[in-house]
């Protein structure tokens, strides 16, 4: 592996002399021009080599897009970092970067109209830059191993652990991948997914069996490098532009995050107005920030009173779960408010047609799914259903149904022996569900979600 690894540094090295973004406009001299170390130079006559070292100096200074396509580029946080090397040995260097911004842009007017976080590996090809691998929006950046592999290894948001193992292809595919999770309560999870996508319970013992190899592939030969001063500063300011949208009649709605590092915010702002500002609002959320939020705002009718209210993106959790928070239309004082209820619902995915805000989550020991509804004018849970995982050799789950009566949530079903799978919840709630409004949730949205 020390040959490889040692082109790595190499290559790592070559991205000092890249992307000086001098204020003036001026680029540092071309990697042809410059005076590159003896083991570089057997790169000068690669055409595509130089020409995508050029390339990634021009999209990391922000002067040109992904595949050439000025709507989408990458801003720095004060986290990002980046590196040059092979991943795959075709003789053209990957550019990889943690901790970015994805800015899409108005095609027409490259106006700034969302953005979101995380890490990708990008490459090149007859003058485009192009994503090649990672970017699997897990929100948490990947460290790239001694064998080109990507982990993950993170905190699961609950008080565990969890590392994602990928293996990447000559074309930045995922050519194997392993998932091990600790929870905070002491048990221990895999999913192999060359053997089956389900997860299993393993012991403490085998669960360190598996993830010392993994660990043991950490390098520090792989040079992560800051993004110049001077371009993040001047793209730290863009970052907290307002993101939002503007309804047909013109109202806005925006939000940012507040003294964001990239990873988490200290709070969030809200904006609402109307097309001649006659009617402004200015709100500082209460709600806590989650993993790489956005601060985006958008138009949703919250409480299904044929009124448009407004959603915040709060960040990410584990597995994909999206928090947000919700400002409703009060009539009563002529503005909008906080929905304090918003905070406990982990995936709020409203259901217009059933006036119901569903919410679910999917971990390694069980599957819950919960209706919110609004009652009285507030937004309480009305019914839940919690799948609990036996073990794996019995692949079977335990179902128990929970309803609210008289202000407190009593059980109101059980059913054992249900096959451990998503057919096995939605075969529960086509035959033996007591509430029918189940049928209206369609559970595979939070597969995997929690």
């Amino acid at each position: 592996m020390r040959p490889a690894i040692f082109k790595t540094l190499l290559s790592a090295f070559f991205i000092l002399l890249l992307c000086a973004c001098q204020a003036d406009g001026e680029r540092n001299v071309t990697p042809e021009q410059s005076n590159l170390p003896e083991c570089q130079k057997t790169h000068q006559d690669n055409n595509d080599y130089s020409a995508a070292l050029t390339a990634y100096e021009s999209f990391l200074c922000g002067d040109i897009g992904l595949d050439n396509n000025p709507s989408f580029t990458i801003a720095p946080t004060p986290e990002s970092k980046y590196a040059i090397l092979d991943m795959n040995n075709d003789g053209i260097p990957e550019l990889a970067v943690i901790n970015v911004i994805f800015q899409n842009r108005n095609s027409e007017t490259l106006e700034l109209e969302s953005a979101s976080f995380d890490s990708a590996i990008f490459s090149y090809s007859n003058g485009t830059v192009f994503i090649w691998g990672g970017g699997s929006h897990r929100h948490n950046p990947f460290e790239i191993l001694s064998n080109k592999a990507l982990l993950y290894d993170c905190d699961d948001g609950h008080g565990g652990r969890e590392i994602i193992y990928h293996e990447l292809d000559e074309k930045g595919g995922i050519a194997r991948e392993i998932e091990l999770w600790s929870s905070s309560d002491g048990r221990y999870y895999l999913t192999d997914h060359a053997q089956s996508d389900f997860q299993v319970e393993i012991s403490e013992e085998n669960w360190q069996e598996l993830v010392d190899p993994i660990l043991s592939l950490r390098t520090d030969l792989i040079l992560w490098v800051d993004f110049p001063e001077n371009h993040t500063e001047d793209l730290a300011t863009e970052k907290l532009i307002f993101l939002g949208e503007t309804r047909d009649d013109g109202w806005r709605c925006e939000g940012t995050c507040v003294n964001s590092d990239g990873i988490s915010c200290e709070s969030f702002l809200v904006r609402i107005a109307s097309p001649d500002r006659s009617f402004f609002q200015e709100i500082a959320l209460t709600a806590e920030s989650r993993t790489m939020p956005t601060g985006a705002a958008h138009w949703e009718d919250v409480n299904f009173d044929g009124e448009l209210d407004v959603l915040v993106h709060l960040g990410g959790g584990r597995a994909g779960t999206e928090g947000y928070a919700a400002m409703i239309w009060d009539e009563t004082v002529g503005s909008y408010r906080e929905e304090p209820a918003y905070a406990e619902i982990g995936n709020p995915t409203p259901d217009t047609e059933h006036k119901i805000v569903w919410d679910g989550a999917d971990t390694s020991s069980q599957f819950d799914l919960s209706a919110w509804e609004y009652w009285n004018g507030n937004l309480v849970k009305t019914h839940q259903l919690s799948a609990l995982y036996n073990s794996p050799a019995e692949q079977r789950i335990s179902l128990i149904e929970y309803e609210l009566k008289d202000g407190v949530f009593s059980e109101i079903h059980q059913s054992v022996s249900i096959p451990d799978d998503i057919k096995g919840i939605e075969t529960y709630i086509s035959t033996y569900a007591v509430w029918e409004g189940w049928k209206w949730c369609d559970v595979k949205c939070f597969q995997q979600k929690g």
